[in-house]
């Protein structure tokens, strides 16, 4: 009898084997991956760009989330699946998008509103990169130029929390500039904030209305700002807080003006402070909490869902250039009192996320809207959105 069509089907199913063993979904296997049956739903926005820049705004009488993808901008209704792009002006390229909402919506601390509101803003570049003006984004999904720096300036970072929008501008190193408007810009006269010598990265105000603004830069600049907004910042000392602060979050835990935490973008150590104690002034304001020992990205709180006390989640990289190859996220619970807070981490977050490439991203940013509505947008994975939840593992969609 001749064996040797025996031994080849053997040898290629053995070949066969070995090979699909050494491929990888998420963080498992691919055998692993079936067994889970965890398959990763999708919608139709580009999934291999970088994102950045959600926002929520209202159109028209539709809520609609806008997002930049690469150098283009993005939306769909909130209640849709269906992303289509908008138009850019002049064929610019997108650098930022961002939010103005109102302050009847607020409290939430952060970019993070409870409904659709305000205005939505995108920074465009044309020619040089020093070309670059602020839109706004109309009803009819077409945009308007609303501000433009002077020749030589360029900006250099966008962000909206809640009714405020800051801008920062870099003419020369020595010559640098943080903007802000509590009204619609191109209408409100902006504010002209000294003291804050970077490009805005992250902000959030500590609690509802009236509260202060707390800013970071890309350069790791950590400073608090009075309300109105004030026109001066006063930076931290950063080397009572964390070296090269990354992200920063407001929690309302605990009562007493609540909680402010920030994430260092070399070991993801989080450190907080009491909001309500003017914590720049003294080192002993601050206290380590956690770590996710590797860089970490951003941070946000996700408060009170389905009766509970509310979460941390905590973005990562896999190295401080936050590109591809990352290690997904952290949720954090808060326990303890000020002086003492700690936060317990973990990223066994369910077979869902461990099954999905988004447990191998790079998490740059968190958005969460008050409803439970989380996204994560990743550097080069993407966008990715789940309805948050207290008592199970949240169920991840690939934008």
């Amino acid at each position: 009898m001749n064996r040797r069509p025996q031994l080849l089907l053997f040898s290629i199913t053995i070949v066969l084997v070995l090979a699909l063993s050494g491929c990888s979904e998420g963080e498992l296997g691919i055998f692993s991956t079936i067994a889970i049956e965890e398959a990763t739903k999708k919608n139709n926005l580009v999934d291999n760009a970088t994102t950045s820049g959600l926002v929520k705004g209202l159109f028209n009488g539709t809520e609609r989330y806008v997002v930049k993808a690469g150098t283009k901008v993005f939306t769909r209704p909130v209640s849709g699946n269906d992303w289509t792009e908008v138009s850019a002006p002049g064929g610019r390229l997108a650098l930022f998008v961002a939010g103005r909402y109102s302050t009847a919506t607020a409290g939430l601390g952060g970019d993070e509103p409870t409904a659709a509101v305000g205005e939505v803003y995108a920074v465009y570049q044309s020619g040089s990169s020093d070309d670059t003006a602020v839109y706004r984004l109309g009803g009819n999904l077409a945009w308007t130029q609303a501000y433009t720096p002077p020749s030589g300036t360029k900006i250099n970072g966008m962000i909206g929390v809640d009714n405020v929008v800051f801008v920062s501008t870099f003419t020369s190193p020595t010559d640098q500039k943080l903007l802000a408007w509590s009204g619609e810009i191109g209408s409100a006269p902006a504010v002209t904030i000294t003291g804050f010598n970077d490009a805005i990265q992250d902000g959030v105000r500590a609690g509802e209305v009236g509260s202060d603004y707390y800013l970071v830069g890309k350069s790791s600049v950590l400073a608090h700002v009075g309300t109105g907004p004030a026109t001066t910042a006063t930076p931290f000392n950063t080397t009572t807080t964390s070296p090269q602060p990354r992200g920063i979050a407001y929690s309302d835990h605990g009562g007493g003006g609540g909680i402010l935490a920030v994430a260092d973008r070399v070991d993801g150590r989080i450190f907080v402070a009491q909001a309500s104690n003017s914590p720049e002034t003294g080192p002993a304001k601050w206290n380590l909490a956690g770590s996710v020992g590797r860089p970490a990205t951003d941070i946000i709180w996700v408060s009170n869902l389905n009766g509970s006390t509310g979460a941390f989640l905590v973005g990562t990289a896999s190295d401080a250039i936050f590109k591809n190859d990352g290690r997904g996220y952290y949720q954090g619970t808060i326990s303890g009192t000020i002086g003492t807070y700690t936060i317990s981490l973990t990223n066994d977050l369910g077979n869902n996320y461990k099954a999905s490439d988004l447990a191998v991203s790079s998490i740059l940013q968190f958005r969460h809207f008050g409803n439970g509505t989380v996204f994560a947008l990743t550097g080069g994975h993407g966008l990715w959105s789940t309805a948050y939840p207290d008592s199970a593992d949240p169920t991840w969609r690939w934008e």
